[in-house]
């Protein structure tokens, strides 16, 4: 296998983000190019990546190793990738030892580095076939600046709730302070706003989001949000030479959520003020933190 990517800086921002999910990486050298799909320890989280090999420079790999699967701990990967410029190029290769080996390339200058790899202890799992309803086009930074408000009052639910014209964020938390970031469609950060329904919301852990966001700001400007009442988040950013990336989140989950949320189907409902907000018919989670329940990815499949 020799793998050779031009902007090497670029590859360290994308194994960045995905290590937001899992300090080891499995990679599938598919025929279509490098696959990576794999949920978080606690199958809350979960991205599904495709680097095309029309987006790498070179891309061979024998027939032997077609699927065959290289795992790698990341937090060692980054250390090799620690200084890097614009112009570096990475050149993966495998070795007969089972190790990989590493060459950064600038000008006339290369160095050479070699990583253990890991025994891949996981399968690779299905993507996910999710119905949306709601569907928001939004500038990275603007949608991850919103998420920093609410992590630094120490909120860790977050309720999304989409309009036909507008995009809020909102928390159903006790607290002394209670963020409300709403988005109206002719907002400069908001590239569109799609909802098949007149409401649709749901509740999303900030600790999930927020290191996520975080990483995935440094190689995309633009992302699409996608997601159904209290069902599952799907993250899709705008990447280069035809990259695949999506990222699920499960829901926040409490009792209530099995309800109704009271038919809130009011399409003109302001809610740019706390006193709109506070009059909107939803659930009331318990005062205590709402528990992640750890969801069943084949329900979806």
């Amino acid at each position: 296998m020799r793998i050779k990517i031009g902007n090497a800086k670029y590859f360290k921002g994308i194994i960045n983000t995905l290590h937001q999910i899992t300090d080891e990486l499995t990679f599938t050298t598919a025929a279509k190019g490098l696959i990576f799909r794999q949920m978080d320890p606690s199958h809350v989280s979960m991205i599904d990546f495709v680097y095309p090999k029309q987006a790498m420079d070179d891309y061979i790999v024998n027939p032997d190793e077609i699927d065959k699967q290289i795992t790698f701990n990341v937090p060692t990967f980054l250390k090799v990738l620690k200084s890097l410029n614009r112009d570096t190029q990475i050149v993966l290769e495998s070795t007969d030892d089972e190790k990989l080996l590493v060459k950064l390339v600038e000008s006339s200058i290369q160095q050479n580095f070699m990583v253990s790899t890991l025994e891949p202890d996981i399968e690779l799992p299905p993507a996910p076939k999710l119905t949306h309803t709601a569907h928001v086009k939004i500038l990275t930074k603007a949608l991850f600046q919103a998420v920093e408000s609410f992590k630094n009052v120490e909120i860790i639910d977050i309720r999304f709730s989409t309009y036909v014209d507008k995009f809020v964020l909102t928390t159903k938390e006790k607290s002394d302070v209670s963020p409300i970031i709403a988005f109206d469609k002719d907002n400069d950060n908001i590239l569109k706003i799609e909802n098949s329904e007149t409401r649709t919301w749901a509740d999303y852990s900030a600790n999930y989001l927020y290191p996520f966001l975080k990483a995935l700001k440094a190689i995309a400007d633009v992302i699409t949000l996608r997601y159904s009442s209290r069902m599952p988040l799907e993250i899709e950013p705008e990447l280069y030479n035809q990259m695949q990336f999506k990222f699920y989140l499960a829901p926040r989950w409490h009792e209530e959520t099995k309800d109704t949320d009271a038919e809130d189907t009011d399409a003109e409902t302001n809610v740019a003020t706390e006193e709109a907000v506070e009059e909107e018919e939803i659930p009331i989670p318990t005062t205590e933190p709402i528990p992640m329940k750890p969801i069943n990815w084949a329900k979806y499949i």
